[in-house]
């Protein structure tokens, strides 16, 4: 992915430079450089962002979890319809 179809990735997924860096657990500096150089995303950050686009082109969310997994007790009614189970603590 080059620095234009990053720009064109953020306008579809209407995703700032610091929200594209929070989803991804990078520092800002790192987006930032992205936009601004010539060469090739990283192949795994690349591959990331085509994910979320393609997601949201079926009408499907994207980015990183929002269910807070972390719980002592029973699955909540939003872990079932969501078909998520928590780690088993070790």
């Amino acid at each position: 992915m080059k620095r234009a179809e990053l720009k064109a990735a953020l306008a579809e997924l209407k995703l700032s430079q610091s929200e594209l860096a929070r989803m991804m657990s990078i520092n800002l500096r790192t987006v930032r450089r992205w936009i601004g150089e010539k060469d090739a995303i990283s192949g795994p950050a690349s591959c990331a962002i085509e994910a979320w686009i393609k997601l949201k082109r079926c009408g499907l969310g994207f980015g990183p979890c929002v269910i807070d997994i972390t719980f002592a007790g029973e699955l909540t009614p939003e872990m079932v319809r969501r078909r998520i189970r928590p780690l088993e603590a070790a």
